[in-house]
């Protein structure tokens, strides 16, 4: 019997076999493959391809790929899915940042790459861990994979939030869901669809009975939401068919980042001319459809307005100062006149003048003088002893370009003993010498360093630097007023006579037999007078208001004072009342102040702000200046020149419907270097009436990271030397709607109506409609434009709100509450449009507390796999 053979133990008779690296790269190819097919059909079911059935179906063969996988490899598979899908469907951002972030093609392209990657990591989280719960608990991945999915694509950080879910708003009744829940609701719908595909693929052939569940399942869901959808779809037309309506005009003036649109211009075109070419399309196409269609509200896109290099506005809602014992800031509106503030000063005031909100003075016994800076008040010490009479502010008439804010401006102050005081361009009040020992009461002048002073039995002129003038002898005149009006001067007397005064070389003054003295008297002494801005001189006193040349007043009664704007209306009060003067013609107002001691009255003008709006702005100028005839660049640029660079740079210039726009607001600290970082800027829009009268403003809250600022870079300025196109924008305070009459408007400024939360937010205050003020300039003709159509429309379904959106060049529309498009631009060229837009008032589960259906599923899947991870129970599938 032959012995048997002892096994050997000794391993090293049995090397092991040598792993072969082509098959296992052939068994790896079929997941590699799967996961880029997996990326490519998201990719393409979002527009502007536009397959949204690829969704249902992206993940079945991936699935079928893990079916034997680990973790590790299911996260492998699935970060190449994210990334392929991330990288296909946002290439735009390489043209961004090479273009516009003038970034090397080879570093903008390596950074969309490692974006698509970080972006895709949700992904690969979802599936890893589905495979996960599936090989440790034996759990399902019929409904693990939609939860973690569902909440890992919620929570993941990104910089342009995207959803799954997206891609099916051609869904319409499926997608009504997302009043529930929000989008993400329709992400679990179609991640638990690809779920149930494979399991009935997968049990299809071996064991139908199997696959009859998820395939019942999928079928029941979807039934179940479609019906929802259609029921809430019809509830939600007959609500916006019953609301009421605004007539919105919406305008796409194809208006590129301004470098860009530089090359569309001859290159030797000056920066300027471009922005006043903007300004005038933009003025013509609203003034056009203002006469065309009379609509309630006109839409101009994010940053659109942009002034060339200033803009007038007033920050405080006063437009007029007076005193009557104590001074009172004073606001016009709607046929009133009412008080906003009252202030006590340690002095009598004898005379106020105001060239600007920020450049008024009162003036008073013993010297005093009280500067007006937006509202405030603050004193100042002129150096003299006597009773200032009188006070004028003169400013550069041509208003440059390169006029400051300190320079442009010298303000005159008069009184007794021949005294004038000059406010110098070092801001400190100097002492002029007049040669007179006489009472002046008037003053006014001819640019900042010219002066006349006026008052008993004289008239002297000087110069702010070079001294004064010969003195002019008028005996037995007593000259109360001297108002200033391009290159001249009138003189008002007590009587009631008029001198003008031409501006001069010399500045050579008629005798008094020679002017233009008007021989006519009034009884009652003229205790004040005023110049509009139509020519028209006021006279007041106590029989009343009178236009100097008429017989006859226009208001009976006691007066005290009279002022006008400088491109505006006039106001008359004394003890008869308040009047607004306007062409020749008077209208009481109700109101105060009216008493008897009253004795000054000043209008508050605009102050100039230069790059940027005035973020407390209450009045932005709007301008009746015409247009030129022509629409043509450079000829309407040069036949624009000679108009006021007031009326050039008015928000509002020949229409007056309420204008909302986009426009950048700030505070300019740096008036050499407006990118410094000492000074804000916002990001904002505005809601301005047709007088220019501010409704609201909103800031954008929500910045898009490197476009408009730079992370740690205030913290670390020279970050914003590495990235120089960066922006440097800070973040807006509030959330609430603008209130425009009864309604209220939630703004959403570029990328933040893709930022649900931020959405709901500025939906719960109230607001009636949504209107999102876009530049997807930025992005060019890629698909950009309607990927943030498609991903805006679902905060309509979300707040049961209707949404406009207007873009400086790109896709604008109407979106309905129910999601659907209802009016929608091309890509290309600029369009403007109409839109009959509800007014609703809605509240949804989702705002109410339906999203945080998303936390729960974040909970959920934390839970699973915590558990997964202390007790692994492996069953058989």
């Amino acid at each position: 019997m032959a012995k048997k053979k002892k096994k050997s133990t000794d391993r090293r008779e049995k090397p092991p076999v040598k792993p072969n690296a082509t098959s296992s790269l052939k068994r790896g190819l079929p997941g590699v493959a799967a996961a880029v097919a997996a990326g490519l059909c998201i990719a393409f079911a979002f527009p502007d391809i536009g397959i949204w059935p690829l969704a249902w179906v992206a993940y079945v063969p991936l699935l079928f790929a893990l079916q034997a996988a680990s973790p590790g490899r299911a996260f492998r598979l699935g970060l190449l899915a994210g990334a392929t899908a991330n990288l296909v469907g946002f290439f735009w951002i390489v043209d961004l940042l090479h273009n516009f972030g003038h970034l090397p093609f080879w570093l903008s392209l390596g950074i969309m790459v490692g974006g698509a990657a970080y972006q895709g990591l949700s992904i690969a989280a979802a599936l890893a861990g589905a495979v996960y719960l599936r090989n440790r608990r034996g759990h399902h991945l019929l409904w693990t994979l939609p939860v973690l999915y569902t909440a890992f694509e919620a929570f993941h950080p990104i910089i342009f939030p995207w959803y799954l879910g997206n891609c099916q708003y051609q869904l319409l009744w499926l997608v009504q869901i997302c009043d529930l829940f929000g989008i993400s609701a329709v992400t679990f719908l179609v991640v638990f669809g690809n779920a149930a595909l494979f399991e009935v693929a997968r049990h299809i052939r071996t064991n139908p009975q199997r696959a009859m569940l998820p395939a019942s399942l999928l079928l029941g869901v979807l039934t179940v939401c479609s019906l929802y959808g259609a029921i809430r779809v019809a509830q939600v037309e007959k609500q916006e068919g019953a609301a009421e309506k605004l007539k919105v005009a919406v305008v796409e003036p194809e208006i590129g980042i301004f470098e860009q649109q530089r090359a569309e211009f001859p290159e030797d075109t000056p920066p300027l001319s471009i922005l006043k070419w903007n300004n005038l399309r933009l003025h013509a196409i609203s003034a056009r459809l203002e006469e065309e269609h009379r609509p309630d509200l006109i839409v101009w896109p994010e940053s659109t307005y942009f002034p060339a290099v200033s803009s007038w506005g007033r920050r405080h809602p006063a437009q007029w100062v007076a005193y009557d014992g104590s001074v009172r800031f004073l606001r016009n509106d709607a046929g009133s006149l009412e008080t906003t503030d009252e202030m006590q000063l340690p002095f009598a005031v004898k005379a106020a003048h105001a060239r600007t909100a920020s450049r008024g003075y009162l003036v008073g016994d013993r010297c005093s003088v009280a500067r007006i800076w937006d509202g405030q008040l603050s004193q100042e010490a002129p150096g003299c002893d006597v009773t200032l009479n009188a006070v004028w502010t003169g400013c550069t008439e041509e208003e440059q370009v390169h006029d400051s804010l300190v320079d442009s401006c010298i303000t005159y102050a008069v009184g007794e003993k021949g005294t004038v005081v000059a406010r110098d361009d070092t801001r400190q009040w100097v002492r002029l010498e007049t040669n007179r020992q006489t009472r002046f009461l008037a003053v006014a002048g001819f640019g900042p360093e010219r002066y006349v002073a006026a008052g008993e039995d004289w008239v002297v002129t000087g110069h702010l630097h070079q001294g004064p003038g010969e003195p002019v002898s008028t005996p037995g005149i007593t000259w109360i007023k001297a108002l200033a009006k391009g290159d001249t001067v009138q003189l008002v007397s007590a009587g009631g006579q008029v001198m003008e005064l031409a501006r001069r070389q010399k500045m050579v003054i008629p005798k008094a037999g020679e002017g233009a003295f008007d021989p006519k008297e009034i009884a009652a002494r003229i205790v004040d007078a005023a110049l509009s801005s139509d020519g028209l001189l006021y006279l007041a006193n106590g029989e009343g208001v009178w236009v100097h040349g008429q017989s006859k007043p226009l208001v009976r009664g006691a007066f005290r004072s009279v002022a006008c704007s400088s491109r505006g209306p006039c106001l008359a009060l004394g003890p008869a009342g308040a009047y607004r003067l306007s062409q020749g013609q008077a209208q009481p107002l109700s109101g105060s102040p009216t008493g008897e001691g009253l004795v000054t009255l000043a209008h508050l003008g605009q102050n100039r702000d230069f790059w940027w709006l005035a973020p407390d702005a209450t009045h932005l100028y709007s301008s009746r200046a015409p247009l030129p005839p022509t629409q043509d660049f450079p000829a309407a640029v040069n036949m624009d020149d000679s108009t006021h660079v007031r009326d050039q740079n008015a928000v509002l210039r020949t229409f007056s419907t309420p204008l909302l726009f986009g426009a950048t607001s700030g505070v300019l600290r740096d008036f050499e270097d407006p990118n410094s970082l000492k000074n804000t800027r916002y990001n904002s829009a505005y809601l301005v009436e047709g007088d220019g009268e501010v409704k609201g403003r909103y800031d954008k809250q929500y910045l898009l990271t490197f476009g408009e600022y730079m992370p740690l870079g205030k913290q670390f300025p020279v970050l914003y030397d590495w990235v120089p196109a960066a922006g440097r924008f800070e973040a807006g305070p509030a959330t609430a709607p603008i209130p425009f009459g009864e309604y209220k408007l939630g703004v959403l400024i570029c990328y933040e109506d893709i930022i649900a939360a931020h959405t709901n937010r500025v939906a719960a205050q109230g607001a009636n409609a949504l209107f999102n003020l876009t530049n997807d300039a930025w992005f060019g003709k890629t698909k950009e434009p309607m990927q943030h159509f498609v991903l805006a429309l679902f905060r309509s379904i979300e707040q049961r709100l209707p949404m406009v959106r207007a873009t400086t060049t790109g896709i604008s529309g109407l979106v309905s509450a129910t999601g659907r498009i209802q009016q929608i631009t091309d890509l290309h060229d600029a369009e403007n449009f109409i839109a009959v837009v509800p007014m609703l008032e809605s509240r949804t589960m989702y705002q109410m507390g339906g999203r945080f259906a998303v936390w729960g599923l974040l909970a959920a899947a934390l839970v699973l796999l915590v558990l997964a991870f202390r007790k692994p129970i492996v069953r058989p599938d």
